[in-house]
């Protein structure tokens, strides 16, 4: 989200020059996957003879009167709706008609090109480091490897797919071993006293269920010294905070459903495996699983719980990553995985597959400076993560300068208003600082624009527990 109060001349066409001036700092933006015949291999990045930024670029302005629920409510249909695979597997929408000069931009962008790391590098190489710059920003270093500087004919990769697929027996066989090796590792936490959290019988929830291709999202920020403060109180980590901030939202939104259940959620919670400066395109995480306890009454308790679960968790994930192991699509042929997958979903067995994971909560740390766009000031950065099988709700997390923006993504068949759970994460935040003994706070959330704090109220939200304050709308930072 900008700010363009102080930058007049900031338009669809500026911002349109700018991508196009930065957009070589990132060569994956100018490539497209291109398909292995009859699925031998897996698919390949070419680059795109006819790549041209301006089919990348769209533009749409909000109907009056352009506050943040009318701004959600569009970017959930936007996302709802798959990238071509036919081009580079992003695009961009320039959003107009936001109140007090306010403008968006969605950055949409397939996930096989990108992750958290990676992202970031991206938002600082297309932004300024000041308004009217003098110099463009530094550049961070994006590496390309596996890319092909030709469209290869579909003859040299059926070719070039015989081996792999006569491969596919043994490759399988190597597969097999390995994950029984991963398995053997994580036997000494499943029996250990305090058993790490895994995918294993996790309880139901009215989001894990099957998908529709409709999306609708949600967005609220929390003062960053805020969680900084919380963190030193109870001596645990920011991620335990952000962890134990949706714990309360989600107990709270359960709560009002009638559907808590007596243990605890299973989150799975990406850690990025990269190195510091590493902003290569691609993705390079692992997923650790991490009990969310929402059947705890007590704030404390549950962020006690919460680091306890995260630091087995780390553990766990260490022992892991230690057996390395071959991603089951590198060890099968794309062809054998799609007919997986289609008799799957026309056999229904999507239904009945339980889940491995409830929700997936992902924290990012952003820039700890503004960043400008053709003059206009960066306010806000809300990411968005992507739903996958079975797990309808996603929260991902970044910090930006002073705040800590959340962007959560469900299915709406699912459930109908994320606003139901986004707007407990501040007062999930006042708790925690009231617990510690201190005094309620003032926190803030900096999710609204101007004019949406008289309907940023949650129809429906669920009520908070009985010791818990009446719960606060998001208002105006």
């Amino acid at each position: 989200m900008f700010d363009a109060s102080e930058a007049p001349t900031f338009s669809f066409n500026s911002f349109r020059r700018m991508v196009a001036e930065r957009l070589p700092l990132t060569p994956r933006f100018a490539c497209r996957v291109k398909e292995v015949p009859f699925g031998l291999d897996r698919p390949l990045w070419v680059k795109d003879p006819n790549f041209d930024v301006s089919n990348h670029m769209h533009r749409v302005a909000l109907p009056s009167p352009g506050g943040t629920r009318e701004l959600a409510e569009l970017v959930g249909d936007l996302m709802g709706r798959q990238l071509d695979r036919r081009m580079p597997l992003w695009e961009m929408w320039f959003i107009e008609g936001l109140e007090d000069c306010h403008f968006a931009v969605l950055a949409k962008i397939h996930h096989c090109m990108m992750d958290g790391g990676s992202g970031r590098g991206l938002i600082e190489n297309l932004y300024d480091l000041e308004a009217n710059p003098s110099s463009p920003p530094p550049v961070w270093p994006v590496v390309e490897d596996k890319t092909q500087d030709r469209m290869p004919t579909d003859l040299e990769l059926v070719a070039r797919g015989l081996i792999p697929t006569l491969e596919t027996p043994f490759t399988m066989g190597r597969y097999g071993l390995q994950l029984g090796r991963r398995g053997l590792a994580l036997l000494p936490f499943l029996r250990g006293k305090n058993k790490s959290a895994t995918p294993i019988d996790i309880p139901p929830t009215p989001w894990n269920a099957s998908l529709s291709p409709r999306r609708r999202l949600s967005f609220v920020s929390v003062p960053l010294d805020d969680l900084k403060t919380a963190r030193h109180d109870f001596d645990v980590k920011i991620n335990d905070v952000v962890l134990a901030l949706v714990t309360t939202a989600l107990r709270r939104y359960l709560i009002g459903l009638d559907a808590l259940p007596d243990k605890p959620l299973v989150s799975g919670v990406p850690v990025s495996t990269r190195d510091i400066d590493d902003t290569e395109a691609g993705n390079k995480f692992a997923i650790m699983f991490v009990a969310l306890p929402v059947q705890i009454e007590d704030p404390v308790e549950r962020l006690h719980l919460i680091h306890e679960s995260t630091m087995s968790a780390k553990e766990m994930t260490k022992a892991v990553r230690a057996r390395r192991i071959q991603a089951f699509a590198e060890s099968a042929p794309p062809a054998v995985i799609n007919l997986a997958f289609r008799t799957m979903f026309s056999a229904h067995l999507d239904q009945l597959s339980p889940a491995t994971i409830n929700v997936v909560v992902s924290n990012v740390p952003g820039p700890s400076f503004p960043l400008y766009c053709a003059g206009a000031r960066v306010r806000a950065i809300y990411p968005i993560g992507p739903l996958m099988m079975g797990i309808g709700l996603n929260c991902t997390v970044m910090s930006y300068i002073d705040s800590v923006d959340f962007g959560l993504q469900c299915d709406p068949e699912l459930i109908s208003d994320p606003w139901a759970i986004s707007a407990h994460i501040p007062d999930a935040l006042r708790e925690l600082t009231k617990a510690h003994g201190a005094g309620a706070r003032h926190i803030a959330p900096c999710a609204q624009t101007a004019g949406d704090a008289s309907r940023a109220g949650p129809s429906g939200a669920a009520p908070k527990d009985a010791q818990s304050a009446k719960s606060t709308n998001p208002a105006k930072k």
